[in-house]
């Protein structure tokens, strides 16, 4: 299996740092990754959507981080 690309890494990294409980059950059933890839592709797309519609690219980082910032449960 490919290690995970350095900014799901970083969404892991922060989900352990920061909410360790949810982190620990998401690496328990294996889903650690899988969920952090989905939120790295939510957070890409929400953050293209942002800049469409006429964002600068700080608010759409802004935006886009909310996405994968907050509980992996969120």
């Amino acid at each position: 299996m490919e290690p995970p690309n350095p900014f799901v890494q970083q969404i892991i990294a922060h989900w352990r740092n920061n909410f360790p409980k949810q982190a620990a059950e998401l690496d328990r059933t294996g889903e650690m990754v899988p969920t952090a890839e989905s939120a790295a592709e939510r957070s890409g797309l929400a953050n293209e959507q942002a800049l469409s519609n006429g964002l600068s690219w700080h608010q759409a980082q802004e935006l886009s981080t909310e996405l994968w910032g907050t509980s992996p449960n969120a």
